[in-house]
């Protein structure tokens, strides 16, 4: 089991004027003395939460396949390992129509030869059948979800005789019986990153291919049929690198492609979303991310009002520090309406994000904790209005600044709007006043010395008629 070693839980009751509602949103970091990585996330009707990763505290051996049940509060109630002697990683989870759970992930064999492992489990992590896809050469597949026949389909990538990768797409029924497998790709690199079924019973697959394009990596998307026939290949990129994570199908039966791209040889990543037909016709692709910053993304999703939600990495958002988990919200068209970095002072990463049934959005991903130089579980609880864990949100466009932060209670605030006086309040993140003082003198610091309990806290500086917030951390 997890021992909750190190967290941080930081509650928030919905409301304009502080007062606690029914939503509890929250930052949590958990996990154990060894290496821990969360990467995909599941909900179910009870409100439980399913989290997929992988782990070193294991008991099976090497790096271990972890699954980890909580509740909606991110409470945790159990945690489970499966793989077997070798290094394994869990990759994707999904809720199956009986009720149950599919988990993907890999075992390295030996250093070059991967199998594909995949378990079917029930909501007490039980196993109810597990199937290995293993031959004489190396795949691995990424994406997992069931299909309207009852069976499943997962994408990932194979190696071939000419030392090279093709993409792969794997069919199962739904008793872990192999059904078939496709290999496509060209003369060069493919590796497929998901694999989504359309009404009609078609598939789209995304890939990275080196193979085909208009040179380096660019991003291929392939229409099948329910066997895994090519009904038609396009790709998208340009003469730079081009990276593919996911599509996603759209309310409008559209297909998302998301990933990284330059945007000149050898610059930083950039995160793009591109909105393509099922004919393959691109609509519009949108890019997101600060020059000379690097931004990734691995996850969107989708609100009722056809706003898309993307996650990854990003240091954009906080002035090009160590990158932050990050969350941009769109509007239908692509166009950012906001962005948000999470995270501390290591690399911080957002590798899934579902909608919750309690309002809001859960983000899973990995924390670097610094302290102790090593990854945790990342698990956020949002809401939807800014992506925020309280009703007292922190502003984008901070007029002062903090330091140091975090600190231990004493730290300095310095203003820098030329003011004859300002405010200083201090709120806890359930919105309680915990300091407040005036300040004649906007040129000067306002040096702070409170007793609190260690957690995130909102420091305000009230000038006028204006006021601005930033977070702080009471370690």
């Amino acid at each position: 089991m997890i021992i909750n070693v190190r967290f941080i839980l930081v509650l928030f009751f919905l409301t304009s004027k502080l007062v606690i509602s029914q939503v509890t949103y929250f930052e949590k970091i958990f996990g154990t003395a060894q290496q821990d990585l969360s990467r995909s996330i599941v909900q179910i009707s009870s409100s439980s939460l399913f989290v997929l990763g992988n782990s070193g505290s294991g008991n099976l051996g090497d790096i271990d396949i972890s699954l980890v049940k909580l509740d909606k509060f991110g409470n945790e109630e159990w945690t489970n390992y499966y793989g077997d002697a070798n290094l394994n990683n869990g990759y994707c989870i999904a809720k199956c129509s009986d009720g149950n759970i599919i988990v993907l992930g890999d075992a390295q064999v030996s250093p070059g030869d991967a199998d594909i492992l995949i378990y079917k489990l029930d909501t007490l992590g039980g196993i109810i059948w597990s199937y290995v896809y293993s031959t004489p050469l190396n795949e691995s597949a990424k994406y997992i979800e069931q299909t309207m026949d009852g069976g499943f389909i997962a994408a990932g990538f194979q190696s071939d005789t000419f030392g090279f990768n093709n993409s792969l797409v794997l069919k199962i029924d739904g008793a872990g019986n192999f059904m078939w497998a496709k290999s496509i790709g060209g003369s060069d690199n493919d590796y497929a990153s998901a694999i989504k079924e359309l009404p009609s019973g078609n598939f789209i697959l995304s890939a990275d291919t080196k193979s085909h394009g208009a040179g380096g990596y660019d991003v291929e998307l392939s229409k099948l049929n329910s066997v895994g026939n090519v009904i038609w290949q396009n790709t998208y990129g340009d003469s730079v690198n081009n990276g593919s994570q996911g599509i996603y199908i759209s309310s409008d039966y559209h297909i998302l492609s998301y990933g990284e791209t330059e945007r000149t040889p050898a610059s930083y990543f950039d995160m793009f979303l591109e909105k393509i037909d099922t004919n393959g016709v691109s609509s519009w692709k949108k890019y997101y991310g600060a020059i000379n910053r690097a931004d990734a993304c691995f996850s969107i999703t989708e609100n009722s009002s056809g706003e898309f939600f993307l996650t990854g990495y990003s240091n954009t958002f906080n002035g090009g520090q160590a990158m932050d988990l990050a969350l941009i919200k769109t509007d239908p068209n692509g166009s950012q309406l906001w962005g948000r970095g999470y995270g501390g002072q290591g690399v911080d990463i957002g590798y899934s994000i579902i909608p919750s049934i309690n309002n809001g959005y859960y983000i899973v991903g990995k924390y670097f904790d610094v302290e102790f130089s090593d990854d945790q579980y990342y698990l956020l609880h949002v809401d939807d209005v800014f992506g925020g864990l309280s009703s007292i949100f922190e502003d984008i466009a901070i007029d002062f600044s903090i330091f140091p932060n975090p600190s231990n209670g004493k730290f300095l605030v310095r203003v820098g709007r030329q003011v004859d006086a300002y405010q200083v309040r201090m709120y806890s993140m359930l919105g309680d006043l915990v300091y407040e003082a005036n300040h004649s003198n906007s040129n000067s610091l306002e040096a702070i010395d409170v007793n609190i309990a260690k957690g995130v806290y909102f420091v305000e500086v009230i000038q006028g008629a204006m006021s601005f917030r930033k977070k702080i951390v009471i370690n």
